[in-house]
């Protein structure tokens, strides 16, 4: 009797403790309604520390700090049950500098750059707005995540974890992943707590990433670096709201070779950079 007795006192926490496990259905809102707007704060911070050698002989070696801060406010105008695809951005802030100043005041700063999808492409117009900046625009507005792909299919607890599709990925890495070798991708996104506020449910949610980048900027390399991602999204997991807080890290480091000019040169090195993006609620 005393066995029995001992057994159901350590069962009944653990029955206890599956009663109460909850599941949940997540949710993101990744645009307004047509109609809305929301403000958006950016910022990166990028180090890059490199060497270029011949031979074994380092013919540059080199450290760059890029800053880049941008807030905006945008306006969906047109939207589909996937996304805006077509929308306004005003720009009220926008700086750019590296180690050796300022890089300038980009053109599009007060102005109203207008963003449309057609196909695979966006396409980016403002009056008064240089090309050139309306180019790197339109590539940055072709990364906005979407919910398919980074919500799971099913229902998870906290701690639970699923896959991210390759659509995350480009989204998230940014112009790094015209270089990466997708095949070669791993990504995990796992529920780390979930929190009332606002009246609404909102969750942490980590964004695990690893990829080998196989062209650095216009470089073809003849081994691949180790690309890693680190994230946190805080934001409504019910799918109430747009706001969301968006940070984390992405590091590129190691060696590998290229070909130019008949020689093979070798490149090392470390690339890390801070991310930031908050999104408000939509008005």
């Amino acid at each position: 009797m005393r066995g029995r007795f001992l057994m159901t006192l350590l069962v009944l926490p653990l029955t206890a403790a599956a009663v109460h496990a909850q599941n949940y259905a997540i949710k993101i809102k990744t645009h307004a309604a047509t109609g809305s707007s929301f403000p958006v704060a950016e910022s990166v911070k990028v180090t890059i520390v490199y060497s270029v050698a011949v031979g074994g002989n380092v013919l540059k070696d080199e450290k760059k700090v890029i800053r880049e801060e941008k807030q905006y406010t945008e306006k969906v105008l047109q939207a589909d049950d996937m996304r805006a695809t077509k929308f306004t951005r005003t720009y009220s802030k926008a700086v750019k500098s590296e180690d050796d100043g300022d890089a300038g005041k980009p053109s599009y700063v007060g102005k109203t750059v207008t963003f449309e999808r057609k196909g695979d492409k966006v396409e980016a117009t403002g009056e008064g707005v240089d090309e050139k900046d309306l180019r790197e625009l339109a590539k940055e507005a072709h990364n906005e995540l979407q919910e398919p792909s980074l919500a799971p299919k099913q229902e998870v607890p906290v701690g639970g974890t699923w896959k991210l599709d390759k659509q995350a990925l480009t989204a998230l890495a940014g112009q790094l992943r015209e270089g990466m070798d997708l095949d070669s991708l791993k990504a995990q996104a796992k529920l780390l707590k979930v929190y009332p506020k606002d009246g609404q449910q909102w969750g942490t949610i980590e964004l695990d990433v690893s990829a080998a980048i196989k062209k650095f900027g216009p470089l073809e390399l003849a081994k691949t670096l180790p690309f890693k991602m680190k994230m946190t999204l805080d934001t409504a997991i019910d799918g109430s709201s747009t706001a969301n807080q968006l940070k984390g890290t992405i590091a590129v480091k190691g060696a590998s070779d290229f070909e130019q000019n008949g020689q093979t040169i070798t490149l090392n090195v470390a690339l890390n950079a801070d991310i930031r993006h908050e999104q408000g609620k939509e008005k």
